[in-house]
């Protein structure tokens, strides 16, 4: 696939380095999707695993829907500090060190 991507920028006119920067932010891409859909499946499972808490608490106290509700808010808001921390927290702090 290398090959092919450099030849196709060879052929129209453009140098290697070009035709590799070109392939290398393509790749930048794919790993940004990975990292961002990685995030939301981590979101999604906090939400889940916090429903499930709450209805397994639910059927064992007989609460019924107060402790499922419960949990899966709690667990959406775990998920939301989690990705909170990824994307406000953690680039300031990189950005201290950086300076």
């Amino acid at each position: 696939m290398r090959a092919a991507a450099t030849e196709r920028g060879l052929m129209r006119g453009e140098g290697k380095k070009e035709a590799h920067k070109k392939e290398a932010q393509s790749g930048g891409s794919f790993r940004d999707l990975g990292r961002y859909s990685g995030y939301g499946m981590a979101w999604a499972f906090t939400t889940l695993l916090g429903f499930w808490v709450g209805l397994e608490l639910d059927q064992w106290l007989g609460s019924v829907p107060w402790l499922t509700l419960l949990g899966a808010f709690v667990g959406a808001a775990s998920g939301f500090y989690t990705l909170y921390v990824r994307f406000i927290v953690e680039p300031e702090s990189k950005k201290d060190k950086q300076a």
